[in-house]
């Protein structure tokens, strides 16, 4: 299972990731999608069904209420909307019986087959991801650690793009744990549902090479790799300018 999740605002661009989802799937393979729209109007859903038919994508949206399933005292402002915590709440969403969930944002780009991304061996994590770049220059990861209640040797991740092996994730009770994380400790999740995950997924989770989510702070660094997934972050969401991904091994 793909999903992603979006208000009404970032429609179109859950809509190109899709796209882009899709044709890097395999031919004949069993993966279907979902864009969890959040507070979407049923005309609105009628049309995005419509656009992701027109490009090649069976319709897959599936609305939800924020006053269902996004708690009043999570941490919002003006970038991070309700439907970012619809990743905390998919063990409400997806069906049980689902092997592996991808998680994609929205602002991102598919450049690359997916089947490696899915046939990555767990090794009993519930959670897979790249860690997050910023947070590893200039002694910041240990102070997030410690702002988090973290161990100090704790590792931080991007959760633009999240690996669940989802029978695992459901045994540990990983998102019911993020939630409540983010409930109590609103001053604490500064980087909001991110903070949250990553608090409740302490030392239990599987880095991944960090060319299946390179962020535009690690594109504008310098090197020669391409990217598997791209991530639009931040103020550069939509475009990604500079040198191309290297190879910056200490964060892999």
């Amino acid at each position: 299972q793909i999903v992603t999740s979006a208000d009404v605002n970032f429609l179109p661009a859950a809509c190109c990731m899709l796209i882009s989802a899709n044709a890097a799937l395999e031919t004949n393979t069993d993966v279907m999608l979902m864009l969890v729209a959040v507070d979407v109007s049923e005309s609105e859903t009628e049309k995005t069904n419509t656009f992701l038919k027109a490009h090649g994508v069976a319709p897959c949206v599936r609305t939800v209420s924020s006053q269902e399933f996004v708690d009043p005292r999570l941490r919002l402002d003006r970038h991070v909307t309700k439907a970012s915590y619809i990743r905390l709440v998919l063990d409400r969403i997806i069906s049980r019986d689902v092997d592996r969930v991808l998680y994609l944002d929205a602002d991102i780009r598919v450049l690359s087959s997916l089947a490696p991304l899915f046939e990555t061996d767990m090794q009993g994590f519930p959670l897979a991801a790249v860690k997050d770049i910023p947070f590893y220059e200039h002694d910041r990861l240990k102070q997030k650690c410690s702002s988090l209640l973290m161990p100090e040797n704790a590792d931080y991740f991007n959760a633009g793009v999240l690996l669940f092996d989802w029978p695992e994730t459901l045994r540990s009770g990983l998102l019911d744990k993020a939630m409540k994380f983010a409930c109590t400790h609103q001053d604490l999740c500064v980087m909001h549902d991110q903070d949250a995950l990553n608090s409740a997924a302490a030392n239990n989770w599987k880095p991944l090479d960090p060319r299946w989510n390179l962020i535009h702070h690690y594109c504008s660094n310098g090197g020669k790799q391409g990217a598997w997934i791209k991530h639009f972050t931040g103020k550069n969401r939509g475009v990604v300018t500079g040198p191309k991904y290297g190879d910056r091994t200490r964060y892999g």
